[in-house]
């Protein structure tokens, strides 16, 4: 941090459907999606890279060599504590949970059918385009999160994910005080 003089403001602000916060900012003890009370166990230190998510992705598809070249960028990284309500916290394990069966199903399964000679020229099309396809998803899958840092301009962020209910309390907290 920098001298007390020095020191910007940390204000939350909303424009539109986005929460524009600074780095490092702890949000209040509700949750972000449903705007329900939570406890102190709720909370959850949240890392999210500004920009688009699907990059990555692309990025992997794309070799190793660019996934490299990503990983040594040093993307600008959004870094809250955001509280989750418990239902929240287990729908996302879910979401992972299933993107993580997903993928080697995907990538086993093919070779099983194949191998078990199930050969039909319309199975086997439907195999090469379905399997990558659901690789993808359950890549996605496995990497949901429950808020994304869409961009960064000066020293503030854009996070997309939070419930309209949070955002109307935080506008409502806002004119109070």
């Amino acid at each position: 941090m920098s001298e007390a003089g020095n020191e910007r403001p940390r204000t939350i602000s909303i424009e539109g459907q986005y929460l524009v916060i600074p780095d490092k900012i702890r949000l209040p003890p509700r949750c972000v999606r449903t705007n329900v009370p939570t406890q102190e166990s709720d909370y959850r230190r949240l890392q999210l890279t500004a920009g688009p998510q699907f990059s990555i992705l692309v990025l992997v598809l794309l070799g190793p060599f660019f996934a490299l070249i990503h990983a040594f960028s040093r993307p600008a990284t959004l870094r809250v504590q955001a509280a989750l309500s418990p239902a929240v916290r287990r729908r996302f394990a879910m979401i992972q949970c299933a993107g993580g069966l997903l993928v080697p199903l995907a990538i086993i399964g093919p070779i099983v059918l194949i191998a078990a000679g199930l050969r039909n020229e319309q199975v086997v099309i439907g195999l090469l385009i379905g399997a990558p396809l659901a690789i993808l998803v359950g890549i996605a899958m496995l990497f949901a999160a429950p808020l994304k840092c869409i961009r960064k301009q000066g020293g503030e962020y854009w996070v997309e994910g939070c419930g309209r209910e949070f955002l109307t309390s935080l506008t409502a907290a806002a004119r109070e005080s």
